[in-house]
């Protein structure tokens, strides 16, 4: 309830950005679902008006359902692994949209962005002697 009350401060004041930091971490699926829709719905357009979001998150899923641009940010702080632009079909049905084959391909390469920075900074610390 707090992430709706949050949201609509920020939206009964006209804003032309929403900051959004894990908004939906600690609710339970079908609240997240619901929230993500509204919030899709929302940044679309208020009275014919985009709103610019910025939204936080560690689920790749969420990012790839809500998202138009997806910057993925690697394990040292501040550093861009992959920066992907996202154009996919209009979402209406949630689980047909997530079994296209192009959104499938997309958390794949996100996942594989993300496996591969791993794996890097694991072999940068074990050459460097550290032991893990």
């Amino acid at each position: 309830m707090r992430q709706r009350g949050a949201i609509a401060r920020a939206l009964s004041v006209s804003a032309d950005a929403l900051l959004l930091d894990e908004p939906f971490g600690a609710l339970d699926p079908v609240n997240r679902a619901s929230l993500q829709d509204l919030v899709l719905e929302l940044c679309r357009g208020v009275k014919d008006r985009p709103i610019t979001t910025l939204f936080v998150t560690h689920d790749i899923r969420e990012a790839v359902y809500l998202g138009s641009r997806i910057i993925v940010l690697g394990s040292t702080p501040g550093r861009i692994i992959a920066d992907i632009p996202l154009d996919f079909p209009v979402k209406k049905n949630r689980g047909d949209w997530f079994r296209n084959e192009k959104v499938q391909e997309t958390i794949a390469t996100i996942e594989d962005a993300y496996h591969k920075d791993i794996l890097e900074k694991l072999g940068h610390i074990v050459q460097g002697g550290a032991s893990i």
